[in-house]
């Protein structure tokens, strides 16, 4: 699909298993052959609580997702989180291929937490390093400033697309009347996903909440502490890309 040029956004799940799509190369570890496609990731990043409340209440609350658990209907936030079955620090694992790994040795009698493979520091450290490689970098709690970026960084910024009609004068006029129409349309719907209402969203429109400090809170950032660390490198890296990437300009 890449080689053919069939898309220019991909969205993975998983970035490792991602870069297979573009494997163009000899072999594995093989240099890339001529003409191979390279790809560039970018991600929004949310703190690992936040993320993991709202992954609770999307796994009770949404009948239709593959997610769903009709036993979170009497399970608590903070029995889910103690469950054998919750993935900790879910997105350190991703970034070094840890999710779900583990021993086959025993692996029936074993519970849930004891089949995800131990992480380690440099673990955490190989995730640091993947993300300042390879992504472009953005938060959820901004949005906006995220998204700007990723439209300057891979040329989604549509604002000049009315000069590109050089057709004669009526084709033109309607040509460029379209475009404005486009992005009007366009920027309707950028405010209403980055703005409108964003909290109350989910089923019923009520967003579940947990309070820093709480009881809940220290609970759940308890049992991802390395991706807490993650996030926070992310912040970091937020504001340094502004600068190594150009968006100052």
């Amino acid at each position: 699909m890449a080689e053919a040029g069939l898309a220019d956004v991909v969205f993975v799940p998983d970035a490792r298993l991602g870069s297979l799509l573009f494997g163009g190369g000899g072999g594995r570890g093989g240099p890339p052959t001529a003409g191979h496609r390279q790809g560039v990731l970018f991600t929004m990043m949310r703190h690992p609580v936040h993320r993991a409340v709202s992954l609770y209440r999307h796994a009770r609350s949404d009948t239709g997702s593959v997610h769903h658990d009709p036993r979170l209907g009497v399970y608590g936030l903070n029995d889910w989180v103690n469950s054998p079955g919750y993935v900790n620090d879910y997105m350190v694992r991703v970034l070094v291929g840890k999710v779900g790994h583990g021993s086959a040795a025993g692996a029936a009698a074993a519970t849930g937490r004891q089949r995800q493979a131990m992480l380690t520091h440099d673990d955490l450290d190989a995730a640091k390093e993947v993300l300042r490689r390879k992504f472009v970098v953005g938060l959820l709690d901004e949005k906006a400033e995220s998204l700007r970026r990723f439209e300057r960084f891979f040329g989604w910024d549509a604002a000049g697309a009315a000069s590109v009609y050089l057709l004669e004068d009526e084709r033109a006029a309607e040509a460029m009347r379209a475009a404005r129409f486009r992005r009007a349309v366009d920027g309707e719907c950028r405010e209403r996903t980055l703005h409108w209402d964003w909290e109350g969203r989910g089923p019923g429109g009520r967003q579940e909440t947990v309070e820093e400090g709480s009881l809940e809170w220290g609970l759940v950032e308890g049992r991802n502490r390395m991706d807490v660390e993650l996030y926070e490198y992310a912040l970091q890296l937020f504001d340094e890309q502004y600068v190594q990437l150009g968006f100052d300009e």
